[in-house]
């Protein structure tokens, strides 16, 4: 396949988007300093495997490429999710995102019943994501006062009154934020931002209030998980 040659006015102007140097463009390609350079002076003519590199560097960063030397912020995606599979959509959106990048899952929850519409009544669904990704941790925040919460395998979670937070229930994994339904069923979908900015945004804001919570369990790390109640001793 050819690859449409980048022009020096594109190039400049996805770095300038970015605050990236020359260096920075070279590290995120694999490629050269030196190389950066001459293509941005035009003293060189750049190979399809050389132009593929840079593009899919620049790309990544969120940035895509235009006819007539144009470039710009790529726009968020979003997924939506409708009834009656909306919550089922969702976790398999969720685990898409975890297989393919790992990382943190960040839950606001009403409460233990929200939990189970995402990750099932007894909570199965979540051994889907463990077994499939060793680098993923869930923390979940409980807003609703239950006087037992349930021990959940390789999840940690913590209650925290309403005082400090609003109502809505949401879900940040990889760099996609959703606010989901709570029980009341008054809803008639779900909406997924991909969008880094928000994801970050919403996770330091989870991390703040997690900060001001005290652990109300200890996780079991047992082979495989039943649904146990925390001790009253």
């Amino acid at each position: 396949m050819i690859i449409r040659p980048l022009s020096a006015k594109q190039m400049k102007a996805a770095r300038a988007l970015l605050d990236w140097s020359q260096e920075d463009l070279a590290n995120a390609a694999q490629l050269s300093v030196a190389t950066i350079r001459k293509l941005e002076l035009g003293h060189i003519s750049p190979r399809d495997s050389t132009m593929r590199l840079i593009r899919q560097a620049i790309e990544s960063a969120g940035i895509e490429f235009m006819d007539a030397d144009g470039v710009r912020r790529c726009f968020e995606d979003i997924s939506v999710f409708t009834v009656p599979n909306g919550m089922s959509q969702l976790f398999d959106d969720i685990k898409q995102t975890v297989q393919k990048n790992g990382g943190h899952i960040a839950i606001m929850a009403s409460s233990m019943d929200d939990l189970r519409e995402v990750f099932g009544r007894n909570f199965e669904k979540m051994d889907e994501l463990f077994n499939q990704a060793s680098s993923v941790s869930i923390q979940c925040l409980i807003t609703k006062a239950e006087p037992e919460l349930e021990i959940i395998q390789g999840a940690n979670i913590r209650s925290i009154s309403r005082k400090y937070v609003d109502t809505i229930s949401f879900c940040v994994y990889g760099d996609k934020y959703a606010p989901f339904p709570t029980t009341s069923g008054a809803w008639t979908k779900i909406v997924s931002v991909k969008s880094s900015a928000m994801a970050d945004a919403f996770r330091a804001q989870f991390a703040s209030l997690w900060d001001k919570t005290m652990p109300t369990q200890t996780p079991v790390h047992a082979k495989g998980r039943q649904s146990k109640k925390k001790s009253g001793k």
